[in-house]
């Protein structure tokens, strides 16, 4: 499968902007694609952006975010 115009660039990017991270958390990635948590967290369950759910119980939710995932959606 053939990579997105502008796909790289957006892995390059997000790499100066994170350096050394393979994953963001809903923070990150909030900050990566200038948007409010609550919107990340939004585009998460419409499976608009792919995330592994690393939760510790039902009461606490936490979500990794693959940069990989940020930059194919900023290539959309």
């Amino acid at each position: 499968m053939r990579e997105k115009q502008g796909y790289r660039e957006q892995i390059e990017a997000l790499a100066t902007v994170f350096p050394g991270k393979v994953s963001l958390s809903i923070s990150e990635a909030a900050k990566a694609l200038d948007v409010d948590r609550r919107t990340v967290t939004a585009l998460i369950k419409q499976k608009k952006l792919t995330a592994i759910n690393v939760s510790l119980g039902d009461k606490y939710n936490r979500y990794l975010i693959p940069i990989a995932s940020i930059a194919k959606m900023l290539t959309r």
